[in-house]
């Protein structure tokens, strides 16, 4: 019994000292939460045509800007 914990602590221990298995063992479980809770995408992607520049992200709006007689904004 004592073996076996010992076993599973060298275990954790290379877990925490090599990055490559950690991220094959995040990879795993998100693969395996994928397959069982994914569904396909219900939407299209749909390239954009031509570039889009920051103003296009911006909503218009209305608004009112009030300046005094001596130049506050």
């Amino acid at each position: 019994d004592l073996a076996k914990i010992e076993a599973e602590i060298a275990d954790l221990e290379d877990i925490l000292a090599k990055p490559e298995r950690q991220r094959a063992i995040v990879h795993d479980e998100l693969k395996e939460l994928a397959d069982k809770y994914g569904d396909d995408r219900r939407t299209r992607i749909i390239p954009a045509d031509g570039d889009v520049a920051d103003e296009d992200l911006i909503a218009r709006e209305e608004v009112v800007v009030t300046i005094t007689e001596t130049g506050y904004a």
